[in-house]
């Protein structure tokens, strides 16, 4: 918005710093969201879970997500995890992922590589948009 001062002299008026949402757990209800129909809802726990294990592409990609956590519920199947631009900040929890192959958490807040020494299939990990400080790979 342009404004004119006491002198006739125009400037921009500074916006106030929008507030970040709050972050969001990494949950089985987020996963059931973004990788099911939406008739899943309905669905037994021994369905959902069949389905689950099935998936060979975890995508949750920008839903604020601030920790990796909860992802013991998928099957061996999961070989990409796309996770980028959330709010994590530290790598942890995958090694539950074992056949892992891909991962992107390009755009978190991630500062540490860490806790990478247990995903042994890994191929390919992308951290762009981070803010690395130090490696911690051993």
């Amino acid at each position: 918005m342009n404004m004119i001062d006491e002198n006739d002299e125009h400037f921009d008026e500074v916006e106030e710093p929008k507030e970040l949402p709050r972050t969001v757990r990494l949950s089985l209800h987020l996963i059931v969201k973004r990788h099911l129909p939406p008739e899943a809802q309905s669905w037994d726990q021994d369905k959902i879970l069949d389905a689950l294990n099935k998936i060979t592409h975890l995508r949750l990609d920008r839903e604020n997500i601030g920790e990796i956590d909860g992802l013991e519920i998928l099957g061996q199947s999961v070989q990409n995890v796309y996770l980028q631009r959330n709010r994590i900040s530290k790598i942890q929890n995958l090694d539950c992922l074992k056949n892992i192959q891909f991962i992107t958490l390009a755009g978190n807040n991630i500062s540490v590589v860490e806790n990478l020494s247990s995903l042994p299939k890994l191929l390919f990990l992308d951290l762009s948009e981070n803010k690395i400080e130090d490696f911690d790979i051993g």
